[in-house]
């Protein structure tokens, strides 16, 4: 007798609909399986970026400093090897003074963001008593520092005033004075006149004008005049990246460099005008204890806006947090080798929530600033400018 076929459910019962039905589900649990894999394959590849210490170990995790994405994008940094030009001292200097001495090959190895870990600088026992820790001065050489600052005190056009003292200072360097006492007197007046420029973003002395042409952008700007972009975006005001082919920017030109001396506590910054270099600005640093700061040949590797730090006991301050030292802005450095940049250096520039600070030896190894100088640098000076701390 035949079977009735149920025609209704057919599609249902038939074995190639329960087979295709098999084969989903299989397909799916293999995607599955296949996107595991990669995600640990992946995991296992790409390294975690380093934190750094301010005695310059390393540590295995960080996170990211504050700001917002749109601060941190233009900060991209010129990938691959970069050669830093040789150049000619002063033409009055000529001698172990000369502000530049890089002529090696260096490589940007690090173009991540960090959060920086530091000792926070409270006086240890064996430390030197404040009242012995004091900058330690050269013998001055050129004669009129006296001079100099009461004509500079009788002067108001503070451009006029920048350029009397930068003159001095260019004088008393050719005569090997640097790191003087006459280098730290007229140097500090130098720097407060610059303080005062900063706030009220006058730098329209300092500038050279540029045209915006086609296919211009802020980053391709700062490279071209060595500068950055939060330098130009500050210069001109402005809080976006849009600009318009034929407008004109106001940029503060480089190239850069950096001398240090940790004696005299001073911090030098020099900028290349046509074929010499130049004293631009003279600042107070606090220094390591007990010989923590390193010297030799280091650069800028990285630059932050409101760093993170890290405290030795592993818990971790926000910026702002009392608790947290590092001020407002970090210049991240790495130490120059024959080789190229070493990666276990973590020193670097940064403010201070204390500026009593400033101008002792407190630290673990990295430089301290006045927040309102620091600021200066972080929007002078662009990735990869050298710096070279010696005594």
């Amino acid at each position: 007798m035949p079977v009735s076929y149920d025609f209704k459910n057919a599609s249902r019962n038939t074995p190639s609909r329960r087979s295709s039905g098999g084969k989903s589900l299989r397909f799916i649990i293999l995607l599955l399986i296949v996107a595991a894999i990669t995600a640990g394959v992946i995991m296992l590849i790409v390294p975690e970026k380093e934190k750094i210490m301010d005695n310059g170990t390393k540590t295995e995790k960080t996170e990211q400093p504050g700001g917002n994405s749109s601060e941190k994008a233009p900060e991209a940094e010129p990938p691959g090897i970069r050669e830093t030009e040789k150049v000619s001292p002063t033409p009055d200097a000529g001698d172990k003074n000369d502000p530049v001495l890089l002529t090696d090959k260096t490589k940007a190895d690090d173009t991540g963001t960090a959060n920086v870990s530091q000792g926070k600088g409270k006086v240890l026992p064996g430390d030197i008593p404040e009242n012995e820790d004091k900058p330690v001065f050269r013998a001055s050489q050129a004669p009129g520092a006296a001079e100099i600052l009461g004509r500079a005190s009788a002067l108001s056009d503070p451009d006029e005033i920048t350029a009397l003292l930068r003159s001095f200072l260019m004088k008393e360097y050719s005569a090997g004075g640097v790191y003087s006492a006459n280098w730290d007197a007229v140097g500090k007046e130098l720097a407060a006149v610059l303080r005062k420029k900063a706030e009220k973003n006058n730098w329209k002395a300092q500038c050279v004008v540029h045209k915006v042409v086609s296919r211009d952008n802020f980053i391709k700007i700062a490279r071209r005049y060595h500068s950055t972009v939060e330098g130009i975006k500050q210069v001109n005001k402005r809080k976006n990246n849009n600009i318009r082919i034929g407008e004109k920017l106001s940029v503060i030109p480089g190239p850069w460099r950096v001398t240090v001396s940790r004696k005299a506590r001073l911090l030098n910054v020099w900028r290349k005008e046509k074929d010499s270099w130049q004293i631009f600005a003279v600042f107070p640093i606090g220094v390591g204890r007990k010989n923590l700061t390193p010297d030799g040949r280091f650069v800028i590797i990285h630059r932050m806006r409101h760093p993170k730090w890290h405290g030795p006991d592993g818990r971790i301050f926000a910026y702002g947090d009392k608790e947290n030292p590092l001020g407002d802005y970090f210049l991240k450095l790495r130490r120059i080798t024959a080789s190229g940049i070493k990666k276990d250096q973590g020193y670097g520039i940064h403010g201070s929530a204390d500026d009593s600070s400033v101008g002792r030896s407190v630290s673990n190894g990295c430089l301290r600033m006045k927040n309102c100088d620091v600021e200066i640098l972080y929007y002078l000076l662009p990735a990869m400018t050298p710096v070279e701390i010696t005594d």
